[in-house]
C-alpha cells in the first residue's frame, strides 16, 4: 500500500483514539441509562420518546465511526484480490515487482485502533452494545 495511506491511517488513529475512547464509556453509560428509564423507571410517553430520540442520535453517532472503521478493514483487505486480478502478467517487470510488495503489505490488514486496544469496526460497536445491555440486565436484575 501506498506510504500515503498508511501515513493517513496512522494520523486518523491518532485523531480519533481519544475521543473514541470518550465516545465508548459515554455511549455505553448514556445507552444503559436511558434504557434503564425507559423500562424501568420513566412513564411520561413525551420524555420516553425524547430520551429514544437521544438514543438514537447517541447511537448513529458512534455507528458512523464504526461503519468507516469497518470500510477501511475491508477495502484494505480486497486490495490483494484487486492487485492478483488485475493484468499484472502485462506489466514490466518492475512494476511487477512492486505489486509484489504491494501484495505483502497488504496482508497486514489496515485498521482504526484505539490505543492498539481495540479496532473499530461493526463488531467492537456491537460488542458495546452488547456491554450496554449486560449492564442494563445487571441493574434491572439489583432492583427487581
Amino acid at each position: 500500500m501506498g506510504i500515503f495511506i498508511l501515513k493517513f491511517v496512522k494520523k486518523l488513529c491518532a485523531l480519533l483514539a481519544f475521543p473514541l475512547i470518550i465516545q465508548y464509556a459515554y455511549g455505553s453509560f448514556i445507552l444503559c441509562i436511558i434504557l434503564q428509564l425507559t423500562i424501568l423507571g420513566e412513564k411520561d410517553a413525551t420524555t420516553v420518546m425524547g430520551l429514544c430520540g437521544y438514543a438514537s442520535i447517541i447511537f448513529a453517532q458512534m455507528s458512523a465511526y464504526h461503519w468507516l472503521g469497518n470500510e477501511i478493514i475491508y477495502k484494505s483487505d480486497k486490495i490483494i484480490e484487486a492487485v492478483f486480478l488485475s493484468k499484472w502478467y502485462n506489466f514490466n517487470l518492475k512494476c511487477q515487482k512492486y505489486l509484489v510488495i504491494l501484495m505483502e503489505r497488504a496482508k497486514r490488514t489496515l485498521a482504526i485502533s484505539l490505543y492498539k486496544l481495540v479496532f473499530v469496526s461493526l463488531a467492537s460497536l456491537a460488542a458495546v452494545v452488547r456491554g450496554s445491555y449486560s449492564v442494563f440486565a445487571l441493574i434491572k436484575a439489583r432492583y427487581n
